[in-house]
């Protein structure tokens, strides 16, 4: 305690005895050093350092976990379990894309499972009308990082929306 005493004592007397110009340099390198501190303390943190749950999802996205439960009249159960998934996986990519919406022919990235029950299809045609698909229809993300991100914390709402049981 006393050595920080006497070293607070030798720099205000060195304070008290700088010449202006020399005031002002130092002044100067504070500020800059400060403008260096601000960016540091104000520098926005990684959307995937700043969510590790769903309820880190439901803060950012200011709502409260009762609003994405879903009861249509005439669903079972279940259906309005998928439901709530979807809107939870919604809720997360959107959060996730910081507002990003992907254009058409700009590269996106998803998490993709190997589901062997049908629950892609590559084609389909019946008489002269045909449809196809070269894969499902999935809520995307704007890098690979976010995807693969999204696959470490919230596997859980695909498995759940695709009823994969291990």
């Amino acid at each position: 305690m006393k050595i920080i005493k006497k070293i607070t004592s030798y720099l205000n007397l060195k304070i008290k005895n700088m010449d202006k110009s020399t005031a002002i340099k130092r002044l100067d390198a504070i500020e800059l050093e400060a403008k260096e501190l601000r960016k540091i303390i104000e520098a926005p943190q990684k959307i995937t350092d700043r969510v590790k749950d769903y309820k880190d999802i439901l803060s950012i996205s200011n709502v409260s976990e009762s609003d994405d439960n879903v009861s249509i009249k005439g669903f079972s159960s279940e259906e309005n379990e998928l439901l709530k998934n979807i809107i939870r996986k919604i809720r997360v990519c959107k959060v996730y894309n910081e507002g990003w919406l992907p254009k058409r022919g700009e590269r996106r990235w998803y998490n993709w499972y190997n589901v062997s029950s049908g629950f892609v299809f590559s084609s389909t045609s019946y008489d002269d009308a045909c449809a196809t698909t070269s894969s499902a229809s999935r809520l995307c993300l704007r890098d690979e990082k976010l995807a693969k991100d999204f696959d470490n914390k919230f596997r859980y709402i695909d498995e759940a929306i695709i009823d994969i049981k291990d």
